[in-house]
């Protein structure tokens, strides 16, 4: 009886020691809102990323932490958190632990044999053996946006230009709680109005939910992009896996103008809504996406998009219907300067530049299409929306990166 005791005693001391040296290798190297806890075979860590560039280079990276790290004989759940909320899980089974530790596969087939996907319900609610290690509430950060106009809709002007750029101050709150506050500086235009003016930008609360069986949502409020101010809700559900999606959104909206110094808001009339979905094909790196709805100024349509993702790139093509006109364009998406992004521990504030310059053309934007504003929308967050956390998209690039 003593000699089991003894053992057990040992074999919790070896746990609990792999996961502390786990939790302040990942906090060394900048991961936030750390957590950890045990599982029935094993144990997890969570960890929130907001240092690495790309979502897949900070999940390599804390990978690498675990493998070096964990006992082998123990299974390991990485839980990737937005927000403090659980977004991905990512399984290490002691199988392929102890493969790896003895030599017999290599850290690439390790990536190929990973499971990566949405399923982390069963940590919503978990209980973690210590507090939270490098928490990220309160944190700010100063994020320099560049905003690039270019259209073709005036008869005496070839294009439309309009270059800004709109630092916003960041800050996460409390679980699934942000805090935005843009301003917008004018650099170079060919206009003149609201665009000559230094003008707020995107100044919103945002709060995001997950619930079980993969509903997941997102209430914003404030002023947002495109000249609206007012309240936008999210809510979609998702495969475990990544191959599809479905989902609605909402809004209702006033206009928000800034002239000559006054800023005008008018009452929250426009209702905006749209049914959407998406498809992810990993064979090609490819989403298709499609919605249908009502825009912002009452007319109706449905749009349908194709991305490609090569790496941190991502290029693609739409096509959209709304008020018996046809239009469409091309768009892309390119990683900034900042592989990582660390804190300095001796300035509050982290000034850097955004992840992703993200831009869209559209090819019909002539006066009368213009006049009309059909097909309209606005962003709630100055980032946008592009979707880096497909697991498929990760897993992807895990293999790719190790290849490499």
């Amino acid at each position: 009886m003593y000699r089991v005791i003894v053992l057990f005693l040992c074999f919790v001391f070896v746990e609990l020691s792999a996961q502390d040296l786990a939790v302040d290798k990942l906090r060394q190297l900048g991961y936030e809102n750390i957590r950890a806890g045990n599982t029935e075979t094993g144990y997890w860590i969570a960890i929130e990323d907001r240092v690495h560039r790309s979502a897949y280079k900070g999940i390599d990276e804390a990978v690498e932490v675990l493998l070096d790290t964990s006992e082998a004989s123990k299974d390991v759940d990485l839980i990737l958190l937005k927000d403090k909320i659980p977004l991905l899980k990512i399984h290490l089974s002691h199988k392929l632990l102890m493969q790896y530790r003895l030599k017999e596969i290599s850290g690439a087939d390790v990536m190929k044999k990973l499971d990566i996907d949405y399923d982390t319900d069963d940590y919503l609610n978990k209980v973690p053996l210590k507090k939270t290690v490098n928490s990220s509430a309160g944190k700010i950060d100063l994020v320099f946006y560049p905003q690039i106009g270019l259209a073709n809709y005036r008869s005496d002007k070839l294009y439309v230009v309009d270059i800004s750029v709109a630092p916003a101050l960041e800050m996460q709150l409390w679980t699934g709680a942000g805090l935005t506050g843009q301003v917008i500086f004018p650099v170079y235009n060919n206009l003149k109005g609201e665009v000559d003016y230094i003008r707020p930008g995107i100044l919103a609360l945002s709060q995001s939910f997950r619930i079980r069986d993969n509903v997941f949502g997102r209430l914003h409020v404030g002023n947002f992009s495109d000249n609206r101010m007012g309240t936008a809700v999210e809510l979609g559900y998702r495969s475990n896996e990544g191959y599809w999606g479905i989902g609605v959104d909402a809004g209702l909206t006033g206009s928000s103008t800034f002239y000559n110094g006054r800023w005008d808001v008018s009452d929250w009339k426009r209702v905006n809504f749209a049914l959407k979905g998406y498809a992810y094909v990993p064979v090609w790196n490819v989403r298709f996406d499609v919605s249908a709805g009502q825009y912002v100024y009452g007319d109706r349509g449905g749009r349908l998009d194709c991305m490609r993702y090569f790496g941190e790139v991502a290029v693609g093509f739409y096509a959209m219907y709304s008020g018996k006109e046809v239009n469409g364009g091309f768009n892309f998406s390119v990683p900034l300067p900042g592989c990582k992004r660390r804190r300095s521990k001796c300035f509050p504030i982290r000034v850097m530049l955004p992840e992703y310059f993200n831009w869209e053309y559209e090819a019909q934007s002539g006066p009368v299409y213009k006049n009309r504003k059909l097909g309209r929308t606005y962003q709630v967050h100055p980032e946008g929306n592009r979707d880096w956390y497909n697991p498929l998209y990760i897993k992807c690039n895990l293999i790719n990166n190790k290849i490499e």
